[in-house]
């Protein structure tokens, strides 16, 4: 039993050195990380792994563990740090903590993105959401570092120079660049829009009584609905005439939205507008109406 386990040993020690991993000058690290949006991310981390087996026939897949590298991450990094140790004899500064704030934050920001396409704070989570590729940048370039002194190429001299397959990245990446920050552009520009939009229609639907409040509005290209609160009603609609208070409701609502030509002119092109009037003294926003206008609908 001692003989397999001093032979296991060997065999481990004999493995830790003779792995290679992947060398890259961290200049041209951050060039390709910030000009490929952190996609570079996922290359980075197959690299080293494919390097790792190559010198060592681990049997790993580096494509998958470039993949999903939040998996993976403490693992490289502990063999950074085990290889620097035996190249230089000293232990160097742990980089795994790099590693955990590495996968707090993909998986947080992953979150936060998530919640932006559901509509919630969208520009704020956005904002977050981009947290992290800084982040990931931070983690990769001090992680390289290590990785080099481990390779006794501390510079990354061998792969410091950018290559023709490098430099058509680099110009797809100006591509993929420009249509970004244009789309960010029209998505300020249209949101800009939409404000305007409500603010106009806000006014609108409430000028002429001071009690109304419109408190939801949104427009897509085939619908628009709003929200109207009234106030003054009291926490219980059960003491007014509701058969009254309906009717006078539906003719307010009827003759804003057929009095405004851009939503009569929307609505015979085929879309929708949608209308409720919730009574905005009970907690629950109890419904008074709600009102659905399409094509013909104020002819």
């Amino acid at each position: 039993m001692m003989v397999n386990i001093e032979s296991t040993d060997k065999e481990s020690e004999s493995q830790s050195s003779e792995i290679e991993f992947y060398v890259v000058s961290q200049k041209k690290l951050l060039i390709l990380f910030i000009s490929s949006f952190g996609l570079y991310t996922v290359y980075w981390f197959y690299k080293h792994w494919s390097q790792c087996k190559k010198s060592t026939n681990k049997d790993v897949w580096p494509v998958m563990r470039g993949i999903f590298s939040i998996f993976f991450v403490h693992e490289l990094f502990s063999l950074f740090e085990q290889k620097y140790e035996e190249k230089t004899g000293a232990a160097p500064k742990s980089i795994r903590y790099l590693a955990t704030m590495y996968v707090v934050f993909s998986i947080g920001c992953q979150i936060v993105g998530n919640l932006s396409e559901y509509g919630y704070a969208p520009q704020l989570t956005f904002i977050l959401s981009l947290l992290v590729l800084p982040v990931s940048g931070w983690v990769l370039y001090n992680a390289q570092s290590l990785a080099n002194y481990a390779g006794e190429d501390v510079l990354g001299e061998a792969n410091s120079k950018l290559t023709g397959l490098n430099y058509l990245w680099l110009l797809l990446a100006a591509a993929f660049w420009s249509f970004l920050v244009f789309g960010l552009f029209s998505y300020v520009q249209l949101q800009k829009s939409k404000e305007e939009v409500r603010t106009s229609y806000a006014q609108y639907f409430t000028e002429t009584d001071d009690r109304i409040k419109m408190t939801h509005f949104n427009i897509n290209e085939n619908a628009v609905d709003i929200v109207l609160e009234l106030k003054g009603m009291g926490n219980k609609l059960s003491s007014y005439d509701m058969e009254t208070l309906q009717a006078n409701s539906k003719m307010f609502i009827r003759d804003k939205v057929c009095g405004a030509a851009t939503l009569v002119e929307f609505i015979d092109d085929g879309n929708y507008v949608t209308v409720d009037i919730v009574n905005g003294d009970s907690e629950s926003l109890e419904n008074i109406i709600n009102l659905s206008f399409s094509r013909g609908a104020c002819e």
